[in-house]
């Protein structure tokens, strides 16, 4: 009995710190959304996300700060200026900054790593952001 209760105790434990290691993923269906939880005023998203924002994905690490997310937009023309005017940053950094991101893991909806090299790609510092978008999609990946 005392055998089965350690057996029992040591797994509620691995259960117990497995679900700690896990980093939090969040998805909101609109802008609207995403502001009614108030996730936005904390900073894990970055200031760029407009209200025709949507389809918006996030993963994040609250030790390490560092976060991976996505959303998609309908008003490219609302995006661009800000895009542009951000600085534009190499592709080898950003490969090797997201090589260095331990926690959270880089999510499986979040652009490949080895194609964001490929020149398909605007790559910008968005303020402690790093945003990704296609050149002529309505998607901007980002991450901290």
């Amino acid at each position: 009995m005392l055998k089965l209760l350690k057996i029992y105790s040591s797994l509620m434990l691995f259960l117990l710190l497995s679900a700690c290691s896990e980093s939090p993923y969040v998805e909101f269906f609109s802008y609207h959304e995403l502001m009614e939880y108030k996730f936005f005023s904390h900073g894990w998203f970055p200031g760029i996300l407009k209200e025709d924002a949507f389809g918006i994905k996030e993963t994040y690490d609250i030790s390490s700060r560092h976060v991976f997310g996505q959303f998609e937009f309908r008003q490219r023309e609302l995006y661009e200026v800000e895009l542009k005017s951000c600085p534009f940053v190499a592709a080898g950094l950003l490969q090797e900054k997201i090589g260095k991101i331990e926690r959270p893991s880089l999510p499986k909806w979040f652009i490949p790593k080895d194609s964001i090299a490929d020149g398909h790609y605007l790559l910008v510092r968005y303020g402690d952001f790093f945003l990704i978008t296609g050149k002529n999609a309505n998607r901007i990946y980002f991450f901290r």
